[in-house]
């Protein structure tokens, strides 16, 4: 037995023996990191999100209703700062505004709030990857995930892809409970936590397809009916949990929006460039305003008091007009979409801001991360194929429509699960060729 071959010994059955010492290590380094990120500088109103969402929890405590004035995305505000809004789902509002209505609206505790929150993905993390690859592939990727660089630094600013990380991961792992068990009380929950994460990230929407894969799964040899009442039973619970966000958006707007009001703007904004002469690029704040000045110019009969559902009729009309002057040009975007997705190239840069040791940190290991995913996948993907579903389904989603590093958060759990699947199997075929 070689040196290399005893140490992975050891290390497996330290493993093995001290699971929860592993958990909370990977708890505690996941704590000390975040702590750092909120308090290694002052907590600013400019960071990410923060400007959007702290101003729309404090309209709600001050009894203005959920409305926001955003020029930014919605250029007219008829109503001022009191202009009802959808362009930030409600979860995470909330969360922010509950915070903000017991320390007396104190940004900083409610970072720190959110901080919780990312605590438990850990947890969450370490449950779902238990049952997907057992021990020792769960105490690696919780140690991986705690370790994941751009989720800890999200956690200076509200975002609402905090919480909507934590809703899905627990709603994956009810749904695991659901799979095991066959119970239609957790179907009933793994919808409802899966409509709860829709109110958080607009596009967990897409995820009913793959826990619909996983219900059907669950049949194995049993007539369909079964999985017909469990997929029934997860689309009725996400339903109701849907329901007063889409009535309240009727009511409002006139628009059955299950989640945000932005989808408009953003194919406006991340397609324009199709019909146009330039470069692939991903296109930052600046550019946006400039063009959205330009599309005013071009609109005269816009009067000023267009709501978020009228300026998404002419954002689509836009945006869709580009996409058809050159569909080829608008494929090869997503695939820059694609890429973009993944490791972030290209996103900072555009903003002007020049790239430090994290940014080059943080793609190292995202790198890295992927290239042990994607060997987990190869490795998983007959047992696990709803899983990647899932995956595959938000990528696709966002390569369609826009991307950045920051909205594979969500699903970047699941990925590291399967690396942590992929570097058990590593070390167990490396043991089994030193024998």
């Amino acid at each position: 037995m070689t040196a290399m071959s005893m140490y992975l010994t050891h290390l497996d059955r330290w493993v093995r023996e001290r699971p929860q010492v592993m958990l909370w290590g990977a708890l505690c380094l996941f704590l000390v990191l975040g702590l750092y990120e909120i308090n290694g500088h002052p907590v600013s109103m400019e960071d990410g999100q923060t400007d959007n969402f702290w101003p729309l929890a404090n309209h709600l405590l001050d009894g203005q209703g959920y409305t926001l004035c955003y020029p930014l995305y919605f250029p007219f505000c008829p109503q001022g700062d009191a202009t009802p809004t959808a362009m930030r789902e409600p979860l995470p509002t909330l969360l922010f505004a509950g915070a903000a209505a017991i320390s007396g609206r104190s940004l900083w505790f409610a970072l720190h709030i959110q901080l919780l929150l990312g605590l438990a993905t850990v947890w969450l993390l370490h449950r779902f990857t238990l049952r997907l690859a057992g021990a020792r592939a769960a105490a690696l990727a919780t140690l991986a995930w705690a370790a994941y660089l751009p989720f800890v630094m999200l956690h200076s600013q509200l975002s609402g892809d905090v919480t909507g990380t934590f809703m899905i991961l627990l709603s994956a792992v009810v749904l695991q409970q659901a799979e095991r068990t066959g119970a239609l009380k957790h179907y009933l929950l793994a919808g409802a936590t899966l409509g709860l994460a829709a109110l958080s990230r607009s596009s967990m929407l897409l995820m009913a397809l793959p826990w619909c894969a996983v219900a059907w799964r669950s049949a194995r040899g049993e007539r369909m009916r079964p999985a017909i009442v469990r997929m029934v039973a997860i689309g009725a619970t996400m339903a109701v949990v849907l329901a007063p966000w889409a009535l309240r958006n009727h009511a409002v707007f006139g628009r059955w929006w299950l989640g945000t009001s932005m989808n408009g703007y953003n194919v406006f904004r991340m397609n324009y460039q199709v019909g146009t002469d330039e470069p692939l690029h991903y296109v930052d704040s600046f550019e946006a305003d400039t063009m959205l000045h330009d599309l005013l110019a071009r609109h005269p009969e816009l009067t000023g008091e267009e709501n978020e559902a009228a300026m998404d009729k002419v954002y689509q009309a836009e945006g869709m007009a580009q996409i058809r002057k050159d569909p080829l040009k608008y494929l090869r975007l997503c695939g820059y979409r694609f890429f973009q997705l993944f490791t972030n190239i290209g996103v900072k840069t555009t903003y002007g801001v020049e790239l430090n040791t994290t940014d080059h940190v943080m793609l190292v290991q995202q790198l890295a991360y992927l290239a042990l995913a994607f060997t987990g996948i190869a490795w998983g993907f007959r047992a696990h194929w709803p899983w990647l579903l899932a995956i595959g389904v938000q990528v696709a989603g966002y390569t369609a429509l826009v991307a950045q590093g920051r909205y594979l958060t969500p699903v970047m759990p699941l990925l590291i699960a399967f690396a942590g699947l992929a570097l058990d199997r590593l070390i167990g075929r490396t043991r089994s060729a030193d024998r």
